[in-house]
């Protein structure tokens, strides 16, 4: 009769040979090669090994990959994700690449977890649901039109702070190609809240008709927290995929007759072209164009060097040179938003 301390040493010895065909198969030999001509309970062990292993690798990919998602994003998939998170664009440029590649590996970890899951389909909802039979109809669109066709996403990008998110097919189509960016190019609105329903009924209307890809998104009044809408909250955002189909959409909302009902109850600064009392358009330049003008406000110091307050209040203080480059950079924006403000024809009415 065997002691147990002779047992312990053969479930040692046992427990070695798993670890060993264990390593084996991970190194790359056949499973089917190594656990030839093993008993039952060797087999078992080692395919229970195998999957503590995966399950191991799996939760630690999955915890990396979690960490790079700003907490606010938590729980998005990956095209709300996309949709919602703006990457700003840093005075750092290798900030501003870091943040992007952040972004990139947080939208392939959750596309490649949605691949793997029947379940997390995106929920549809198609604009006649939204205008009504009789309003498609006027719009005299064909069924599956990419134009026509709109999916609708609720988000939340703070605690307490939520989207109605909706974009037709054609963007989505544009955005797999990489012809379509959000944040890129776009107009904000500064219409009342309770205003934010009546402009994407007119949106869709407009898309539809012009054939214009479009994404937007604005405040849900009912979810989002009061503390949120203080009067300075961004309510209501397009996004295009060119500044043409930007000019395009707003000379059609121009001439629409329920647009031209709505009233501003307020005029916010986005560093951007002020197109009307409600609407500013802000390309890619809005950013960095903050954090410009921040910099060209700075004062020269008895050193040489230049201060300067920066968004979160505190004071930064950056060499002659520097300020130098940061000057001729905000020059070539000055110039860029004058080039765009001649295609809006903005320079007639200042």
């Amino acid at each position: 009769m065997s002691s147990p301390e002779n047992n312990q040493n053969e479930l040692s010895g046992a427990e070695q040979k798993v670890n060993e065909y264990v390593e084996r198969i991970d190194k790359g030999e056949s499973m089917e090669s190594v656990m030839q001509g093993l008993p039952s309970t060797f087999r078992d062990a080692i395919e229970k090994k195998l999957l503590a292993k995966e399950q191991q690798k799996d939760d630690g990919f999955e915890q990396k990959e979690l960490a790079i998602i700003p907490p606010q994003y938590e729980g998005l998939d990956a095209e709300s994700l996309d949709f919602i998170w703006d990457v700003k664009e840093y005075m750092d440029p290798e900030k501003t690449v870091q943040e992007k590649e952040r972004k990139a590996r947080a939208i392939a970890y959750l596309r490649k977890k949605e691949e793997s899951t029947l379940s997390a389909q995106e929920d549809a909802e198609k604009i006649k649901k939204v205008l009504g039979i009789s309003k498609m109809e006027s719009l005299e669109t064909k069924e599956g039109d990419a134009f026509s066709e709109f999916r609708m996403k609720n988000g939340e990008t703070d605690a307490g702070f939520f989207w109605n998110e909706y974009r037709n097919n054609k963007a989505k189509e544009l955005k797999n190609a990489g012809e379509f960016e959000w944040g890129k190019e776009r107009i904000y609105f500064d219409v009342s809240i309770q205003d934010c329903e009546k402009l994407r009924d007119i949106a869709f209307t407009i898309a539809s008709a012009k054939k214009i890809p479009i994404a937007f998104k604005y405040i849900d009044n009912e979810k989002t927290f009061p503390v949120h809408k203080d009067g300075k909250e961004t309510r209501f955002v397009a996004n295009f995929a060119s500044s043409d189909d930007a000019r395009k959409f707003y000379e059609a909302l121009a001439q629409n007759a329920e647009y031209q009902t709505l009233v501003a109850d307020r005029t916010l600064d986005y560093k951007g072209i002020r197109i009307d009392a409600l609407a500013e358009y802000a390309s890619g330049f809005r950013e960095i164009k903050g954090a410009l003008e921040r910099i060209m406000s700075a004062t020269a110091t008895e050193s040489g060097a230049y201060e300067y307050i920066a968004e979160s209040g505190k004071k930064m203080v950056i060499s002659k040179d520097s300020y130098e480059i940061f000057k001729g950079q905000y020059q070539k924006l000055q110039e860029a938003i004058a080039e765009e403000k001649k295609k809006w024809f903005l320079e007639k009415t200042q």
